[in-house]
């Protein structure tokens, strides 16, 4: 697994490539450590084909601790996809697909 972080304002944005399993998840929570003040943290999830458990828990965590901040998942796959939806974490994450409209532009379908 691979990770990179982008800080824009109070604005974190992780990108994430590769499986996300239990062995990853401490290296993702020392990412999500800093700053704490962020108002919204993103997932770039466009090359995860697989989370487990241990992915859904932390996200459950870092709603629970403070959920206000708003939590995003850029175009997860669709077993992601599926994975929140079975677990509801889709009920406080937003899943961000692209679309591509009919005039080829690319826009953000919820």
């Amino acid at each position: 697994m691979d990770i990179s972080v982008r800080y824009e304002k109070d604005v974190k944005t992780v990108r994430i490539s590769g499986d996300i399993n239990l062995l990853d998840i401490d290296r993702v929570q020392r990412v999500l450590a800093w700053p704490e003040q962020c108002r919204e943290i993103r997932f770039d999830l466009a090359e995860v084909d697989f989370v487990n458990t241990s992915f859904v828990n932390m996200l459950c965590a870092l709603h629970n601790k403070n959920p206000q901040r708003k939590l995003s998942a850029i175009n997860p796959s669709e077993f992601v996809r599926h994975i929140f939806s079975l677990t509801q974490v889709d009920s406080f994450v937003t899943v961000i697909v692209p679309a591509v409209w009919e005039t080829g532009e690319l826009a953000t379908a919820y």
